[in-house]
């Protein structure tokens, strides 16, 4: 444990970050406190190695339970990418079949309109993210009756294709207002705005202010989601199934369809 903190604990792995008090002060407040870490130098950052593949998971469940994505290369480090990926995400939307509706909820999202609002099979479908400095990976999770699983994982499939064929200008406008409005909404919790600062420093060595992040996202083209969805669909895909009857999954229908 004692090797683990020495390595890790160390200056240029930290950042210390605050909302709500003048630099000059916290300055004052800090030091005494952390000038004496150690200034060795910093441990290399790995680089990300993307395989794809599939994992079927064992056990019994009332439902069909599919997790489908592919790579953006970059991550958060390619910020046009990850501005546009947050736009992606917010075009997509989804959620469960059951909801109580009501502002915000993005009940007018592609995943809602043309899924859960279309297949009575189809228990919950929503747009996800997992993003790392360099890589990350977007795609669909839905969960379906175990009768439907087949069905349910082309229609993921068909969505995010969809997406690379063209949006139209209202829902991608109604994507962009609706990430501003989380973002800015976020942005005006201290504890929210410090750890955003904490990690832009952390991934850029700067940071991109709450504005500048809000123009750049009214900046995304439809022209942007469509050469966004073309590079993840180029990848090799990713697809984690859980439930009863996802072991007839065939692994090798993903791999003929993108290659």
């Amino acid at each position: 444990m004692r090797s683990f903190v020495a390595r890790h604990f160390i200056a240029p792995h930290m950042v210390l970050a605050a909302a709500g008090v003048e630099h000059g002060e916290l300055v004052t407040l800090a030091k005494p406190m952390l000038e004496g870490l150690p200034k060795v130098a910093p441990l290399p950052e790995p680089k990300p190695e993307y395989v794809g593949g599939f994992v079927h998971l064992p056990g019994s469940y009332a439902q069909s339970n599919l997790l489908l994505s592919f790579e953006y290369p970059g991550g958060w480090r390619d910020v046009h990418g990850a501005v546009v990926m947050t736009v992606l995400n917010y075009l997509l939307g989804g959620g469960n079949s059951f909801s109580s509706g009501g502002p915000g909820k993005g009940m007018h999202s592609r995943l809602y309109t043309r899924v859960l609002n279309k297949y009575g099979f189809v228990h919950a479908c929503a747009s996800f993210n997992s993003t790392f400095n360099e890589s990350g990976l977007v795609g669909i999770q839905a969960a379906s009756d175990p009768s439907r699983v087949a069905d349910m994982l082309n229609i993921m499939c068909s969505e995010l294709e969809a997406v690379e064929n063209g949006t139209n200008r209202m829902e991608l406008e109604r994507a962009k207002r609706s990430a501003v409005s989380v973002i800015c909404n976020a942005l005006e919790s201290k504890a929210t705005s410090a750890e955003d600062i904490g990690r832009q420093y952390l991934t850029y060595g700067h940071r991109i202010s709450g504005r500048t992040y809000v123009e750049m996202l009214e900046a995304v083209t439809q022209d942007d989601i469509r050469r966004f969805v073309g590079r993840l669909l180029s990848s090799k895909p990713s697809l984690a199934a859980y439930g009863d009857r996802t072991e007839t999954i065939d692994p090798y229908i993903l791999s003929r369809r993108y290659g």
